[in-house]
């Protein structure tokens, strides 16, 4: 696994930071291969970014607020 791996995102109060398949499917895509610095992990960023449909990111935004909202209740 990569130095800066998945296991680096935050959580509070149980509340995640990226919610949903859309994390998922960007990991995935982001960390098939070793990462050995930050600036590889920028380019594989963007490059997974210009490869998501706009589609499947709208509907992540709209996931993100609904996660939001729960999470505000919790507190």
């Amino acid at each position: 696994m990569s130095d800066f791996g998945p296991s680096h995102i935050l959580s509070t109060n149980g509340c995640q930071s990226m919610p949903g398949p859309l994390w998922g499917m960007i990991q995935q895509r982001v960390y098939q291969t070793r990462i050995h610095d930050i600036t590889e992990l920028k380019e594989r960023l963007i490059d997974v970014r210009r490869g998501l449909q706009q589609s499947i990111v709208d509907e992540a935004i709209d996931e993100w607020r609904k996660h939001l909202r729960a999470c505000v209740r919790v507190k």
